[in-house]
């Protein structure tokens, strides 16, 4: 009893933390809610112990519920007609604490170096358990890209693309 006690209060205590809690992946299809409003986008480059280097892309679904929708981008950003594997995290609490987070995890899920590649404000366009299609507000000009659920490997994996590829 005492040690089930301690996990709830430990699993409260990550969460207000923003530790990702891995029994809460969400459904993409929350950000159906924040259609054509302005959100939180960042991309951090994460050169995590056990992942090894990758990027982070994380949607904010609202200031209300302070949670990033993310995904593991193991190359990049795609370019032109480029698809690349994105794995589907759970949700990240504490919004802003991951917007604005840079430097050493030191331990545990994570474990390694982050730096932000990029911080803009984004627009979903469409969203569905299987798809979010959005803009993101950059200087040189929006870009809308796509998240598509597959149906193969894994059951985290999608896949990441420019929905008007550019060369």
């Amino acid at each position: 009893m005492i040690v089930g006690e301690l996990l709830k209060e430990a699993t409260k205590a990550n969460k207000a933390n923003g530790i990702p809690d891995f029994s809460d992946f969400g459904s993409p299809e929350d950000l159906k809610e924040q259609l054509g409003k302005s959100l939180q986008f960042v991309r951090q480059l994460h050169n995590a112990e056990r992942a090894g280097l990758h990027e982070d892309w994380r949607i904010g679904d609202s200031p209300k519920n302070r949670r990033m929708h993310s995904w593991a981008v193991p190359k990049g950003e795609p370019t032109g007609t480029q698809k690349h594997l994105a794995i589907h995290q759970p949700l990240h609490r504490g919004g802003r604490y991951y917007t604005a987070y840079k430097g050493e995890i030191k331990e545990g899920y994570g474990k390694g170096h982050v730096s932000i590649e990029e911080l803009n404000k984004l627009k979903i366009e469409s969203a569905s358990p299987n798809k979010v299609v959005f803009t993101v507000m950059r200087d040189g000009g929006p870009k809308t890209m796509a998240l598509i659920k597959t149906t193969g490997r894994g059951k985290r994996d999608w896949i990441l693309l420019n929905k008007k590829p550019t060369t």
